[in-house]
C-alpha cells in the first residue's frame, strides 16, 4: 500500500474515532406510482466523515483509502452502532420506513469478527430485524459470492433483508444473482438517467426487472432526478425510486422525520452533487 493511501486510510480512521467524527445521513426511497402513506418508505443510510476543519467528506474521499488499509470492517460497524444509537433516541420514527438500508463493504463480509459482531448488534437492534435491509455492491457479489452467501444467509435467518446495489454494471450479473439471497436488487443510475432518451439503456433497465422479478426480487432504481424518468420506470415495472427528484441525502434523523411528515425539507447534503446516492 502506498504511503499517500496509508496516510488516508490512518486520518479517516482517526476521524471516525472522534466523537463526532462519524456522521449519518439518510435519503428516502420512494415507491413508484403510489402515494408514500399508501406504501410507506424505505431509506438508505450514507455515511460521512467529519475532518479536523469540521468538513464533512464524501466516501469517496476516503472510502478507497480504507479499504486498502483493510478496515472496512470497522468502519461497517461504526455506521451500524451509530444507526442504533440515534434510532433509540427516537424509535417511533424507524417505524415509519419499510426498511432501512446499510451499505456493507466486501472485507466485512469475509470477516469472522464482524460477522460475530454484527449479530451481536442486531440482538439489541432498536427496531425490527425485518425493517433492516443490507446492501452489497454487484462487484461484491460477482467476486465474493460464497463468502458474501454464508453471512446473508445468517441475516435473512433473522428476517433482514438484503439488497444488490449498482446492479447491471457486471457482465456476470444475471447469473450470479441467483447463487444468493436477495430480496432487493437497485439499478446502477448509469442506466436510468438517459433512460428516456437512450434505447440501449431502456433495454438493460428492461432486462433487469425481468430477472428480478423471476427471482422475486423488488426494484429500486438509483438516480431518479425528474417524472418523466419516474414514470417511465414505473411503466417498465420498477417498484422504487431514489434520487433528487424525491428528497437529497440529508442528516440522519432529519432524514426520518421527512418521511414521517411526508412533507419536503429544505435542508440537503452540502457535500453532494445530484445523483442517486452515495456509499
Amino acid at each position: 500500500m502506498s504511503q499517500a493511501r496509508l496516510h488516508g486510510a490512518s486520518a479517516a480512521l482517526a476521524h471516525l474515532r472522534r466523537p463526532d467524527g462519524l456522521v449519518l445521513f439518510f435519503q428516502p426511497v420512494l415507491p413508484l406510482g403510489k402515494r408514500r402513506r399508501e406504501s410507506g418508505a424505505v431509506g438508505e443510510v450514507l455515511c460521512r466523515l467529519r475532518d479536523e476543519h469540521g468538513d464533512l467528506l464524501r466516501p469517496d474521499r476516503f472510502l478507497p483509502a480504507v479499504e486498502a488499509a483493510r478496515r472496512g470492517p470497522e468502519l461497517d460497524l461504526a455506521v451500524v452502532t451509530e444507526l442504533f444509537a440515534q434510532l433509540r433516541q427516537v424509535p417511533e420514527l424507524a417505524l415509519d420506513c419499510a426498511h432501512i438500508s446499510v451499505n456493507l463493504t466486501g472485507q466485512s463480509l469475509a470477516s469472522e469478527s464482524f460477522r460475530v459482531r454484527l449479530l451481536e448488534l442486531l440482538e439489541q437492534a432498536p427496531l425490527p430485524l425485518a425493517r433492516l435491509c443490507f446492501e452489497i455492491t454487484e462487484t461484491v457479489a460477482i467476486f465474493s459470492a460464497e463468502q458474501a452467501g454464508q453471512l446473508l444467509d445468517e441475516l435473512r435467518a433473522r428476517g433482514c433483508r438484503i439488497a444488490i446495489d449498482d446492479f447491471g454494471v457486471g457482465m456476470q450479473s444475471f447469473a450470479r444473482l441467483k447463487e444468493l439471497p436477495v430480496d432487493i436488487i437497485k439499478i446502477d443510475g448509469s442506466f436510468v438517467r438517459n433512460i428516456t432518451r437512450e434505447h440501449r439503456d431502456y433495454a438493460m433497465v428492461q432486462a433487469s426487472v425481468a430477472v428480478a422479478r423471476a427471482c422475486g426480487a423488488e426494484v429500486v432504481a438509483e438516480y431518479v432526478e425528474d417524472e418523466d424518468t419516474a414514470a417511465c420506470l414505473h411503466k417498465l415495472g420498477v417498484h422504487w425510486g431514489q434520487g433528487y427528484h424525491y428528497a437529497r441525502p440529508m442528516p440522519l434523523l432529519e432524514g426520518l422525520r421527512w418521511v414521517r411528515a411526508d412533507t419536503p425539507a429544505d435542508a440537503a447534503d452540502a457535500t453532494s452533487r445530484p445523483q442517486a446516492s452515495s456509499a
